[in-house]
Order: C-alpha cells, then structure tokens, then sequence
C-alpha cells in the first residue's frame, strides 16, 4: 500500500514538471533535479514558519555547485508563488554569505559540511533542506531520492520542532519517512560514550601536553633570561668593536700621517746625505788648502811672536820714558807751586809799595 502510494506521488511530481515546463514554451525533462525542485516546493508548502505572516517574499537559497538544480529550482519558481507570496531564489558560493533567507538548499557537494551549517543556522529559524546527507543529526528534511523509487525524503521533526517550526501532518504522505529519533538517540549516546572516551584521552594527553607546554614554558623563559643577557653581552661586544674601529681608524689615520712625516723626513734625510756627500768631497778638496794655511798660520805665528818680542822691548822703553816724564813733570809742578809762591810774595810786595805811595802821594811818572 505505501510503495503505491509512492509511486502515485512521484507520478503526480512529474505531470507537475511537465506542465510547468509546458508552460516555459520548454520541452519537458524528466531528470532528478527536476524532481528535487517540484519536492523541495512542496515541503515548504507543509512547514510553518514563527512569523509566517510577516513575511511578503519567500526566499530560498541555495548552497553548493550543483548547476543542474540550480536551474531547475529557477524554472520551476519562474512565475509561480509559494504560499501566495513570491519566490526569490539566492544563490550562495560561501557559508557566511548567506542571510535574509527563510530556506536553505544544501547541495550533495556541501553535505559533509552539515555540522557547520547546522550550527551557523541554528536559532535563525531557517528550515534546511539537505541532499542525502548520511548524518540525521544534523538534518531537517532531506531529500533521499533514489533511482528504486523507495523513498523521497527524510523528516527529522525534533530538529524542526527545536528551530521553531511546525509541521503539517500530511507531509509524511507525500512519500517521506520519519527518522527514528530513539534509534538516533540511541546512536547518539554511544558516540556520545565514544566521545567522552575520546575527551578522557584527550583530556590526559591535554594533561601531559600543559606539563610538557609548562615546562617548555620554563625553558623559554629560561631561554629568553639567556638570549636577553646574550643580547646585553651582544650589544657590549657591539660597542666595544664600534669602539675598537673607531681607535682602530684613528690609529691608522695617526699611522698614515706618520707614515706620510716618515716619508718627508726620509726625503729630508736623502737630501742632507746628498748635501753631506757634497760637502765631504768639498772638505776633502778643502783640506789641501787648510794644511797650507796652517803652514802659513805656523809662519805669521812665528812672525807674531817675533814683532811680540820687539813690541816687548819698545814697551819696557816707553814705560822708562813714561817714569821719566812723570819725575819732569813732578819737576814741573813743584817748580809751578814755588813760582805762585813767589808770584804771591811779589802782589805783597807790591801791595805794599803802593801803600806806602798812597801815604806819601807820590806819582812815579812825576818823579820820572
């Protein structure tokens, strides 16, 4: 009973697409994609939204590569309405591009990405449509059409329910299937025990990885102690080189010039020897002529000590000459003394004969 009532739907999905491919002026085409659109259309129709009524467009977008899909949902939205409201298709090539959307169409090429889609659309009650996704964790309604015709879709409702969604009870009849949320429960303790293995294993190598971490810590800082007192000694070492050039420069500079002095002097020094040479041969030419000089200084030596001599001689006679013109003249000036004598003795003498004229007035020139 439920396999014809499968085939009898998917029969009605297909005069569906013919007709709206009729209506395209298009030739009809039979393919899945064609299906999935028709289905995904009809979904939306059996899924409420929290403020359904507050929304003029719907908007479904698309997540993935497939083309074929793609273009398939736009034929098939191309002058139709979804709930009596409008329908604009989105489509997206990055995860975080999408938004404004209240349906999301993930491609099979995303499906291994379900885990990440779920969380990036939870709490923004944005119905997701998956394309035989494998994890029903993560799933709200998947298309899981195969080519046996055994099932169309699949229906988690407590994932629906959880993002706010309600469900209209006839959905189920349009050939999907209800995931079993016990067996799914049941899944989801063991690898939620599995995980917590993996979290306690985790959680030791965690624990042998902060020890490690910790003492990798110690080293480094350890490390950075001694790269810090390298640096110190470094830029000590530094200074001193750049020291140690600069004195080495000024050396060499001091060098240079010396060298240049050492030069100057060694050209002074060549010059002088030439110069002393020069002299050398002219003192050897020159002593030729001193020793007869000094042959001739022995002569007029000789002739000196000769005229010496005489001039000894003629001194002993001018000191004779000299005594006896001192005696004249001691002669003299005691000859000198006795006339002023006598010189004085005739003004007295005088004096006083003309006394004694005086008294006796008498005139020599009349007595004359």
């Amino acid at each position: 009973m439920v396999n014809q009532l499968k085939h009898l739907t998917l029969l009605i999905l297909l005069l569906c697409s013919i007709q709206l491919n009729l209506a395209a002026n298009t030739p009809p085409i039979a393919e899945a994609s064609d299906l999935k659109a028709a289905l995904t259309h009809k979904l939306i129709e059996h899924i409420s939204w929290k403020n359904e009524n507050s929304i003029f467009t719907f908007k479904l977008g698309i997540l993935g590569q497939d083309k074929k899909f793609q273009q398939s949902l736009l034929n098939i939205s191309k002058g139709r309405k979804l709930k009596q409201r409008k329908i604009n298709i989105k489509v997206f090539d990055r995860l975080e591009d999408v938004k404004d959307v209240q349906a999301l169409y993930l491609c099979n090429d995303q499906a291994g990405d379900i885990h990440n889609v779920f969380s990036f659309i939870k709490n923004k009650n944005i119905l997701l449509l998956t394309d035989q996704c494998d994890d029903h964790k993560y799933i709200m309604l998947n298309l899981a059409f195969k080519e046996n015709l055994e099932s169309f879709f699949q229906v988690n409702k407590a994932n629906l329910y959880i993002e706010g969604f309600e469900v209209s009870p006839k959905l189920l009849f349009l050939g999907g299937s209800e995931i079993d949320v016990r067996e799914l429960y049941h899944k989801m303790r063991s690898d939620l025990v599995t995980e917590k293995s993996k979290v306690l294993e985790q959680r030791e190598i965690l624990k042998e990885m902060t020890e490690n971490i910790f003492q990798m810590k110690s080293s480094i800082t350890k490390l950075d102690s001694d790269i810090s007192k390298q640096k110190t000694a470094v830029k000590d070492k530094v200074e001193q080189l750049e020291s140690l050039g600069k004195i080495y420069k000024d050396k060499q500079s001091e060098l240079l010039r010396k060298q240049n002095e050492l030069n100057d002097k060694v050209t002074i020094i060549k010059s002088q020897a030439n110069l002393i040479d020069s002299q050398k041969t002219k003192i050897t030419l020159g002593n030729s002529d001193l020793l007869s000089l000094k042959n001739n200084l022995q002569i007029i030596e000789n002739n000196i000590k000769v005229k010496q001599n005489n001039l000894d001689l003629s001194l002993e006679q001018v000191a004779e000459l000299q005594n006896k013109i001192q005696a004249k003249e001691q002669q003299s000036n005691e000859l000198s003394v006795i006339l002023k004598q006598k010189e004085s003795m005739i003004e007295v003498k005088e004096g006083t004969i003309n006394n004694q004229l005086k008294k006796i007035k008498w005139d020599p020139i009349q007595s004359t």
